[in-house]
């Protein structure tokens, strides 16, 4: 029976080694647009409110009640007088038999004007509640009699806190070229999860963020590198090159260490009303190309954020 369980931790944390670098965490996405899913710091950074939805769907191949699935609606407001920001989501993260529902706080104060004119230092925190859930029910084995097999469905929570830093040499746009990075630390103070009486340990997630902006006449390029690292040794780093025009639309391309390779595009809704609101609406299709993977098909990220920009 311990070998069973083995092979059915194994397989957990497998499906996790793509979906969440580790496992705990959701894969990280190209978008620039969803860097306060990995780090609070970034959080309203451009005094935009913004409210957004986001779905990841992977391994096409493999049927997509096993492919890991990811859902996630959020909103970030800025209270510019207070030099502050709040952000409040929920998000389900599926591969397999594990489903994680969380429901996520993220807390920014901003710094203004340090080095430079207009530069701006984040330091924020994320609270962060999950629901882990395992289903054996869609669980493929060959021997039954594990406990975890028999109890059929498991859930547990756990709850996590954060932190992150981000620093913008200017966050305006078409203004001046600005420098970006950021960093954060996931899940640095949590609980353990406790299933049928294995306590699994919650690992310290760190997630790095590295960019330039380059403006152009109507346009400009964001060049940017994501790090992901799980202790103790779990590492993937994404590199994107994105060309956005006039802000009417975009395209990118980016490639992970794990194999990854991505195709990205999206365009802006402009003049919705008269606060200055737009919506972005962006698309990512994308294959792993590992020997080990290349069979299990193609995956495709989707979001849709509505923003307002009060700054007028």
């Amino acid at each position: 029976m311990k070998a069973i369980r083995i092979n059915i931790t194994v397989f957990l944390l497998a499906c996790f080694m793509y979906e969440g670098v580790a496992q705990q965490f959701p894969y990280a996405s190209p978008f620039s647009e969803m860097r306060e899913v990995w780090n609070p710091a970034f959080v309203s950074f451009d005094d935009e409110r913004v409210y957004g939805v986001y779905v990841r769907q992977q391994w096409l191949g493999i049927g997509t009640k096993r492919a890991p699935r990811m859902m996630y609606a959020s909103v970030q407001y800025p209270f510019k007088d207070l030099n502050m920001a709040f952000g409040g989501a929920i998000y389900s993260d599926k591969a397999g038999p594990i489903t994680n529902n969380s429901i996520v706080i993220n807390y920014a104060y901003q710094l203004k004007n340090l080095l430079f004119r207009k530069d701006r230092l984040s330091l924020a925190i994320k609270a962060r509640g999950t629901q882990f859930g395992f289903n054996a029910t869609e669980e493929i084995y060959r021997e039954g009699g594990d406990p975890l097999i028999l109890t059929n469905r498991n859930s547990a929570f756990y709850p996590s806190v954060g932190a992150g830093l981000a620093y913008i040499t200017n966050p305006r746009h078409y203004e001046n070229n600005s420098f970006f990075f950021g960093v954060s630390f996931l899940q640095a103070v949590s609980t353990n999860l406790l299933v049928v009486n294995n306590d699994f340990e919650r690992e310290l997630h760190l997630f790095g963020q590295i960019g330039t902006r380059i403006y152009g006449l109507n346009s400009y390029w964001e060049l940017s590198s994501h790090i992901n690292y799980t202790f103790p040794q779990i590492l993937d780093i994404i590199t994107n090159a994105r060309f956005d025009y006039n802000d009417s639309f975009w395209l990118g391309l980016s490639y992970s260490t794990v194999n990854d390779i991505f195709l990205q595009g999206g365009f802006y809704v402009r003049n919705m009303d008269r606060n200055y609101s737009y919506m972005k609406i962006g698309f990512i299709g994308n294959l792993n190309v590992s020997q080990t993977l290349l069979t299990a098909g193609p995956g495709f990220e989707l979001f849709v954020n509505y923003n307002t920009d009060f700054r007028y």
